[in-house]
């Protein structure tokens, strides 16, 4: 028909994950749910499945009104990254709670993914080189919304200084 939605397999995650963290104290009815996903389901038309998580706890809320659980909250509470300087880079790491640690982890997997090189063959990246590859493709792209926060009044950015014919060479 018509209203039949295909929805991808991660914005099937997305949504499924989403409705199966409401707690069973919630003692929510089934047909709720089954409004909440059906609602889900519409939305997805037009959202990915970051923004279908973003979606799926704003309907957690509605639905568990008292919040989540305490664990989650001080899971949340020990969220951290740290950085060290480190030869000709950095070192880092970090822990992410629930929805944060789905967002990191659907950016490494969507962007690690092997590619053929020009040539047909098998993309000699290892998984942890495609995974930072994903982080920084991920950067480049928060750094180019425009969106970031200021720093002292002028938006982060990077200069790149590139010789011309490497440019050209590069343009070839």
């Amino acid at each position: 028909s018509d209203d039949a939605v295909v929805l991808s397999s991660a914005q099937a995650d997305a949504i499924v994950s989403a409705l199966e963290k409401l707690p069973q104290r919630a003692n929510i009815p089934v047909e709720e749910l089954d409004a909440a996903a059906g609602a889900m389901v519409q939305a997805a038309r037009h959202m990915n499945p970051s923004d279908l998580r973003s979606l799926g706890e704003q309907v957690r809320n509605i639905l568990d009104t008292d919040g989540p659980e305490p664990r989650e909250a001080a899971a949340r509470a020990r969220e951290e990254v740290w950085v060290k300087k480190a030869d000709h880079g950095v070192k880092f790491g970090g822990y992410l709670a629930g929805e944060n640690a789905e967002k990191l982890q659907t950016v490494l997997q969507a962007g690690a993914k092997p590619h053929k090189t020009d040539e047909g063959e098998q993309d000699p990246r290892s998984r942890g080189k495609r995974q930072a590859d994903a982080l920084i493709d991920t950067l480049d792209i928060a750094l180019a919304s425009g969106d970031l926060p200021t720093r002292g009044g002028i938006k982060p950015h990077i200069a790149v200084t590139i010789n011309l014919n490497d440019l050209l060479d590069a343009g070839r």
